[in-house]
């Protein structure tokens, strides 16, 4: 963000010099302007670890300058920024006679997206025959099992309960479940995740951090209802 901070009716020429790969922005020929008292956004895209440097002049010309230079002919090491992600930098250009060379703070990157999601998974035991559910949910895509391989999650009968689980963001989360006690009964992709049952599964978007669904077993087992092929899950409280 560049701002011409001086009222003399010259506004700005600018250009940005990544130095590490020799590219100049917007060209060798071209130059970004700001016109007198205004403020420019420039977004530029370079590789991380890039130093960027910034140069200006006033437009017309009247030989003065601005960090580096419009030629990046000038030094000014406090004008140089190492892309580390996406971050913005504010530069209020003021008025000089001569060379002015503003100390600015360096850039506050932004904070990357979670590679995690918050996810609660309600299930309804809607067979009312004395028997409850043992649920797992499986992480198909990073070989995960939730509460784990050993443990289950314990439903009374013709009962409800939500499960909430912090997941890959990456995940494909599938239910299975039996009867407690156990019989021969499964739903979803049962319990040790051995039955098909891609309608039983959940993906995640790319956007979003908290996530809720709802799913009713019926009795004999088999599909679950509530979540269909391609389903998409909701986003839940924040």
């Amino acid at each position: 963000m560049i701002t011409d901070s001086c009222s003399d009716s010259l506004g700005l020429q600018v250009r940005f010099f990544d130095t590490t790969h020799s590219v100049w922005y917007p060209s060798a020929s071209t130059a970004y302007t700001v016109a007198s008292g205004g403020t420019g956004p420039f977004p530029i895209s370079v590789p991380t670890g890039s130093t960027v440097c910034f140069g200006a002049e006033t437009n017309p010309s009247n030989g003065g300058y601005w960090g580096v230079g419009l030629n990046n002919s000038r030094g000014c090491a406090a004008c140089c920024y190492t892309a580390a992600g996406s971050s913005t930098v504010n530069l209020p250009l003021a008025c000089s006679a001569s060379s002015p060379t503003p100390t600015v703070p360096p850039p506050t990157p932004t904070t990357p997206p979670s590679s995690t999601v918050s996810f609660a998974w309600t299930v309804q035991d809607g067979c009312n025959d004395g028997r409850g559910v043992q649920l797992r949910f499986f992480d198909e895509v990073n070989n995960l099992v939730f509460p784990n391989a050993s443990q289950v999650y314990v439903i009374g009968s013709n009962q409800q309960g939500t499960i909430s689980m912090t997941v890959l963001r990456s995940a494909k989360l599938c239910l299975g479940a039996t009867t407690d006690p156990v019989t021969s009964a499964s739903w979803g992709v049962g319990i040790s995740n051995t039955t098909g049952c891609s309608a039983c599964c959940q993906t995640f978007p790319a956007t979003g951090s908290s996530f809720t669904t709802s799913t009713t077993l019926t009795c004999g087992g088999g599909l679950v209802t509530g979540v269909g092929a391609g389903s998409v899950v909701r986003p839940g409280p924040r």
